[in-house]
């Protein structure tokens, strides 16, 4: 029996990959989580982007729940919580430290597969004239992380890598994921960038991260019946390019009652550029080609740690917010 590996964090992307295995296939499945919560500050400054600990906080909580509820509901399988401080190494991005983990393990039991959720925006963004898509899932970039797994394991060509929610595995896209996923087990999944605080000291979804929102005119657009599933990437690329508008309801959201209109190309380059929470502080950066906050209180850039964003030159002006209204 073929054995699958999933690198899971307790998102929608990798708790689909999670719930399509165990409904799909015969696999043995082993689910590997990566705690960063755990780590010490010299590891952490090993790694770029940012931890984000708070988000890793409630990604923990969420994945737990994904986890429980697919045993209950599909299956039996394996779930390994793992340091995800052990061997790192340093400016390790979290992707590639987590495929080289998960191909290490993959060896240790004899284990075929090694699956992530990632390139799951290149069915969401498959009809644009441009490659949208954030560093962690280009093709380039996923190949030289399964090289990079497969050398450090000396090189063992049986085991395969896939990331089968791109474009020409299962070409699923954001609709699809949601409403295919049960809505049960779509409630329990981590859904937020940046995580706040409440009165109770207890994290909560912000609300209005680009992540939630995103999700949230998806669905929105389909029941207004402006879009299909299927047409989702069609309809929603069409005049991309041009930064039109788009109204959708988000008062499924708790910080929104009604309404939110927003610039299209200006939402989803924040999007697939992390997900920055776009304020007045934040900020272009030519020699990179994003979007940096210089808030204090955000930290989610790509490639630079934030005691190391002052470095970045030059700066062309703060952006316009994809907000309109």
């Amino acid at each position: 029996m073929s054995h699958t590996v999933i690198e899971f964090s307790g998102g929608l992307d990798s708790s689909y990959v999670l719930w399509h295995y165990l409904n799909n296939t015969s696999d043995d499945v082993t689910a590997i989580y990566f705690d960063y919560t755990l780590l010490t500050e010299n590891q952490q400054n090993k790694l770029a982007p940012q931890v984000q600990l708070p988000m890793r906080r409630m990604e923990k909580e969420a994945a737990q729940k994904v986890v429980d509820w697919c045993k209950s509901n599909i299956r039996d399988f394996t779930y390994l919580i793992k340091n995800g401080g052990r061997n790192l190494e340093n400016g390790d991005v979290t992707h590639e430290h987590r495929t080289r983990e998960c191909a290490k393990y993959a060896q240790s039991v004899g284990a075929q597969n090694v699956v992530s959720g990632r390139a799951a925006n290149r069915p969401d963004m498959n009809n644009w004239g441009k490659n949208p898509m954030t560093r962690t899932e280009s093709t380039e970039t996923l190949k030289a992380y399964a090289d990079s797994a497969n050398t450090s394991i000396g090189g063992n060509s049986a085991i395969t890598f896939s990331t089968p929610l791109g474009i020409y595995d299962l070409n699923k896209n954001i609709v699809h994921r949601i409403q295919e996923l049960p809505e049960d087990l779509f409630a329990l999944v981590h859904k937020c960038t940046h995580p706040v605080f409440d009165a109770n000291y207890q994290l909560r979804e912000c609300n209005n991260c680009t992540k939630e929102l995103w999700r949230t005119m998806a669905i929105d657009a389909v029941t207004r019946g402006l879009t299909t599933a299927n047409n989702f990437a069609t309809w929603f690329t069409a005049d991309l390019n041009s930064n039109s508008v788009i109204t959708f309801d988000a008062s499924a959201l708790p910080l929104h009652s009604g309404n939110v209109t927003i610039r299209k190309f200006d939402f989803i380059n924040n999007l697939v550029n992390r997900g920055i929470v776009v304020t007045s502080n934040t900020d272009f950066v030519l020699s990179t080609g994003e979007y940096i906050s210089t808030d204090t209180n955000v930290v989610d850039s790509w490639n630079l740690r934030g005691d190391d964003r002052h470095l970045v030159t030059p700066i062309l002006g703060n952006l316009q917010p994809y907000f309109i209204s």
